[in-house]
């Protein structure tokens, strides 16, 4: 079955939604911190996060959850968002 993440072009939609979401909010050198600390514990922390999202599922909607998971997959998507959050960045300023 064929889900909506397969389309690699929503899944830029997405890194470029949460990338001008952490700019606007002011959070995006700490996000990048964050996220090349983690990048290579990408693997476990999907498996961690696999748990959690299930449990706040009845809270923010099982399609966030799904979203999420996807996002932080891969390292590749990682270094997707990092550089989508650094170019809005270098944008803004």
């Amino acid at each position: 079955m064929q889900t909506d993440w397969e389309n690699s072009e929503q899944l830029d939609k997405i890194i470029e939604q949460l990338a001008a979401e952490v700019c606007r909010r002011g959070m995006s050198a700490p996000a990048i911190f964050f996220l090349e600390m983690n990048k290579p514990l990408a693997t476990m922390f999907h498996q961690a996060a696999q748990l959690t999202v299930s449990m706040v599922a009845p809270f923010v909607g099982p399609h966030f959850g799904e979203r999420f998971l996807k996002l932080i997959e891969t390292r590749e998507n990682i270094e997707k968002l990092i550089a989508k959050i650094e170019q809005v960045q270098s944008a803004q300023d």
